[in-house]
C-alpha cells in the first residue's frame, strides 16, 4: 500500500531505485537477512521478498522504463547485499540489517 500509485524513481547518480519503491526493496532485504527461514515460507515459493518487490516495480513502471527499472533494482539489491556483508547501513534507508 505504501508504494501503490507511486512513480518509479531512479537516482541518476547511483542508478539505484529511489523513493518509496527503493525503501521497500531495501526493507525487503532487511527482512531476508533478519528472517533466515523466509525461504521455506510458502508465501515466498514463487519469488522471495526482494523478488516480489522487483516484480511490483516492473509492474508499476511505464513500458519504456522497464529495463532501467530492473537494472536499478538489481543495483540496489546488490548494494544492499554489500552493505549487509560490511555491516554498514543499507542504501536508501540508512539502516543496518
Amino acid at each position: 500500500a505504501y508504494c501503490y500509485g507511486q512513480p518509479v524513481h531512479i537516482d541518476p547518480m547511483t542508478g539505484f531505485l529511489q523513493g518509496p519503491w527503493g525503501e521497500c526493496l531495501a526493507w525487503a532485504k532487511v527482512f531476508e537477512v533478519q528472517s533466515p527461514g523466509w525461504a521455506s515460507d510458502p508465501a515466498y515459493q514463487a519469488s522471495g521478498p526482494c523478488g516480489q518487490v522487483i516484480e511490483a516495480v516492473v509492474a508499476a513502471s511505464p513500458e519504456h522504463m522497464m529495463g532501467q527499472a530492473i537494472q536499478s533494482c538489481e543495483r540496489l539489491e546488490l548494494a544492499c547485499d554489500q552493505a549487509v556483508q560490511a555491516g554498514a547501513p543499507l542504501p536508501v534507508i540508512g539502516q543496518r540489517a
